[in-house]
């Protein structure tokens, strides 16, 4: 290492030995060293201290001198290396790794030198050398250099990343003459797991040229294909592994032509009793693959517990009352779950009882002279947030905090000064509001019997399911028109989404932003209300159930949705009384003890997961999953979901919740200029345009769409630099192509593309008909089957899409 003068410094460097074409695939992610020490910062004040930095353990190992024969060791007998020639003879290259060497801790000494011995794997590639380094005066610098690796005479093996049971294939290899003269090789392949012709042939490699030698294989019914490819002639030879595959033989994958199928089913036991589920395994039933998972649970809420937290006012939004509001409500109906559930946290209640007393204080001194709040302290009154903050007032009061009663009376009028007859509200968001604020002005002890008759009358169609939800719980508190609650009850049972583990309602507001409406709050809301008017409602469970899936680590995704979810779960466990949980359960499959065990208060937040796997069950007979549980206090849920794996030639399309079709196209054909026609073949080398279509009836959570490829073919990467542009992923909503603008792609968060699939993940999803398309590159020749591609809810994997498969050619 030498300086600017080229004088030798001690430095401490880095030191990595990279495949030169992962580089070519994606750029260093790594900024130049001289800029990260020394581009233009912003101003910034910071304090630290160096004593909380040790340098312990970072001291450099480095490698003692070799003996003078190289390799790190003294002079070799005759007969060692007679025995190294006999073994290189033998050897098999299987060490493709892309970094052969990293270290980040290598210090020269005062002559800026520094020894380091790397052993090289097996791969015959351009190896980049770089190094970055920093002397003890903060001097730094970086460098790089090419290390090309190869041999006279080298195969470069031509298969695909993994192959289908029955697939026809043209496997090869590349061979590279790279010496002055032509070669005569005789050219071999040991295959286990292709059946075929694989005689030797004997090839003339012309000098410093290539040529290819093939294999035509049908690959047969095994997990693995174990490949070796081996060259001889004018004394050189090699012997080589396919560069990728898995484990240290570099084993090809094999998969099935199988169609995956996913049902589900759950239930409750609400007292001492068995229940026993039947599961029929249909005779063609992969038994590699697949599995019952069986689920056992206490409580479907519980986890809720160890969320809860305190939400703090920041400093410039203490003048907005919709600011301090959206932090009030969820602390005051944390503060509520804490005393209705009787736990026992002490520091969380300690902060709640500092806090929520001075956010009422805050609310209390925004309120405008007459009654009501506007959006900060100098804002025109607005009905919704009047209703909103009187919402939030009386969870607070009812959590045991003071409340000004001047105040409440002066909303209260408000609030009821605003409501409007029937006939003068048309839309959806209208109507919902207006049967939110007689919600809130009930709450108060202000009824309205005849508004609630009119609504329920003349616009019961046009509710969402929240609105309907708080006016049966009116009906069902007042005792008012038992007849309109039994009629809301029946609407909230059909209107529900409903798959064997997961229900929720959905929001049909074409505006959803007038009245922060979402299927989340839509559904914590529904069961806040069913928790108190019909606690033994059938979907109740399942959507207890979705609303938890539906959290984002541990809240929802606005305060909003996260205050009217705790306010639901909590009535929930209230009513339930999970938290009691104190019982004796088993699981037995076919007569044979699977698990057991017992459920106390200490343990109700825990849930007994269990996986079997269909090889232990009975093949075209009937298996019998029997739960019991003993007399004591709570409920036993369970959800059994059998993932299984049929012969796709045996199988259609399945549509359960969701429908999945897939297209081959020629990327060359221009949809936007011409009729494509669908294709089943195409010539090696070309391109295919992949056009996936996926029908969402309903609005999806944490969905996973995956699309299989064939084996002879590689799924482009629009993020690799060697992708040409034009074959970037393209989603659009056919339904609605400009409903959400330009970043309708949003919702698929995540798209990765694997050697066997691609697959898509979007955490929200809403209704309707997307298409996604994405380009395949054409690489070997052969049949290939093409396994369905299938759409599921990662959570409620019962809600279920398949395609149909089918054989795809390539010439």
């Amino acid at each position: 290492v030498t300086n600017y003068a080229g004088q030798p410094v001690q430095a401490d460097l880095s030191l990595a030995l990279v495949d030169l074409a992962v580089l070519t695939l994606k750029d260093d992610n790594a900024p130049l060293i001289q800029e990260a020490f020394y581009a233009r910062q912003p101003y910034r004040s910071q304090v630290g201290g160096s004593l909380f930095i040790s340098g312990e353990g970072l001291e450099a190992e480095l490698p003692q001198e070799g003996g003078g024969r190289g390799g790190g060791g003294g002079a070799a007998s005759e007969a060692a290396l007679s025995q190294a020639v006999d073994d290189e003879e033998d050897r098999v290259r299987r060490d493709f790794p892309d970094t052969a060497f990293w270290r980040a801790n290598i210090s020269t000494d005062a002559n800026g030198q520094a020894t380091v011995e790397i052993p090289l794997p097996d791969s015959l590639t351009t190896w980049r050398l770089s190094s970055k380094a920093v002397t003890t005066d903060s001097l730094v610098g970086q460098t790089s250099v090419d290390v090309q690796v190869s041999l006279p005479l080298l195969l470069r093996p031509v298969t695909p990343r993994f192959f289908t049971v029955g697939d026809v294939v043209q496997i090869g290899t590349i061979v590279n003459n790279n010496t002055g003269s032509a070669i005569e090789a005789t050219v071999s392949l040991e295959a286990t797991g292709l059946n075929g012709d694989l005689a030797d042939q004997t090839v003339s490699v012309p000098a410093n040229g290539q040529t290819i030698v093939r294999w035509n294989v049908t690959v047969a019914d095994v997990e693995f294909a174990d490949l070796t490819f081996r060259a001889s002639g004018a004394g050189y030879r090699d012997a080589t592994k396919p560069s990728f595959g898995i484990g240290p033989d570099q084993l090809i994958p094999v998969y099935r032509y199988d169609a995956e199928d996913v049902v589900g089913t759950s239930g409750v036991l609400e007292e001492a009793d068995r229940r026993v589920e039947a599961i029929l395994l249909p005779s063609n039933l992969d038994t590699r693959r697949g599995s019952v998972d069986v689920t056992l649970s206490p409580s479907l809420a519980a986890a809720l517990i160890e969320s809860l937290t305190y939400q703090e006012n920041l400093p410039y939004e203490a003048a907005c009352s919709h600011a301090v509001a959206d932090r009030l409500l969820p602390n005051a109906v944390t503060a509520r779950a804490l005393r209705e559930l009787n736990l026992g946290d002490a520091g969380l209640q300690q902060e709640l009882d500092t806090l929520i007393p001075q956010q009422i204080a805050d609310i209390e001194g925004l309120a405008l002279p007459d009654g009501g709040w506007g959006w900060c302290y100098s804002g025109q009154r607005n009905d919704w947030l009047t209703a909103y903050i009187l919402f939030a007032l009386v969870q607070a009061q009812d959590a045991g905090y003071d409340v000004s009663p001047s105040i409440m009376a002066a909303a209260s009028a408000y609030l009821s000064d605003t409501l409007q007859d029937p006939d003068q509200l048309t839309a959806v968001y209208q109507i919902d509001r207006q049967i939110f604020f007689l919600y809130v002005l009930h709450l108060v002890g202000q009824d309205v019997p005849v508004l609630y008759d009119r609504h329920v009358a003349e616009q019961r169609d046009l509710m969402s399911p929240y609105a309907k939800a708080l006016l049966a719980a009116i009906y069902a508190d007042t005792g008012f028109t038992p007849e309109n609650l039994t009629t809301l009850l029946a609407d909230l049972n059909d209107s529900a989404v409903v798959s064997a583990t997961g229900a929720h309602w959905e929001n049909n507001d074409a505006q959803p932003w007038q009245n922060l409406s979402s299927d989340i709050r839509n559904t914590a809301i529904v069961i806040y209300a069913l928790s108190q008017v019909d606690s033994g409602n059938p979907w109740l469970p399942g959507a207890v159930r979705w609303l938890m899936v539906a959290r984002q680590a541990q809240a929802w995704p606005t305060s909003h949705e996260t205050a009217w979810s705790i306010l639901a779960l909590t009535d929930w466990m209230r009513v339930t009384g999970e938290l009691e949980a104190n019982y004796d359960y088993s699981l037995a499959v076919n007569l044979e003890m699977e698990v057991q065990g017992e459920f106390t208060p200490a343990n109700v937040t825990n849930s007994e997961l269990t996986s079997i796997p269909v090889s232990d069950l009975a093949a075209n007979e009937v298996n019998f999953f029997d739960f019991r549980r003993s007399e004591g206090n709570g409920r036993l849920y369970y959800t059994l979901h059998l993932d299984s794996f049929q012969l796709a030639q045996d199988v259609a399309p399945v549509s359960r919740g969701l429908t999945v079709e897939r297209v081959y196209y020629d990327a060359d054909c221009d949809p936007a200029a011409e009729t494509c026609e669908p294709l089943t073949s195409i010539a090696a080398g070309q391109q295919v345009r992949v056009q996936l279509t996926l029908v969402a009836p309903d609005s999806q959570l944490y969905l996973v769409l995956r699309d299989p490829l064939p084996a002879g073919t590689e799924a482009i990467d629009p993020g690799l630099n060697t992708s040409a542009s034009g074959t970037n992923v393209t989603f659009q909503n056919t339904d609605q192509p400009y409903r959400y603008g330009y970043w309708g792609w949003w919702y698929f968060n995540r798209v990765e593309f694997r050697d066997e699939q691609v697959v898509f993940f979007a955490d929200y999803l809403p209704a309707g008909t997307y298409q996604y398309t994405y380009y395949l590159q054409a690489t070997i020749p052969g049949d290939y089957q093409v396994m369905p591609a299938t759409a599921r809810q990662e959570f409620f994997p019962e809600v279920f899409g398949r395609s149909d498969g089918f054989l795809f050619t390539i010439d």
